[in-house]
């Protein structure tokens, strides 16, 4: 059994008022996962862009 590394990400793509949430995840880069935003559960887009500190950005799929 292969095992995926780790990724940090932080979601980039957030409703005015509400900071970007940080989270790590397994999941390959292009993947959709669910990720509490704001107080509710958002499902986030993985990408391998480069963010600082290491993280990668993930976006809120209903604002692609």
């Amino acid at each position: 059994m292969t095992v995926r590394p780790t990724h940090a990400y932080e979601v980039v793509s957030v409703p005015e008022g509400t900071p970007g949430r940080r989270f790590r995840s397994s999941a390959p880069a292009g993947s959709v996962v669910s990720v509490v935003v704001g107080g509710r559960s958002r499902r986030v887009l993985l990408t391998g862009t480069p963010l600082y500190g290491g993280r990668r950005a993930a976006h809120i799929h209903e604002y692609l």
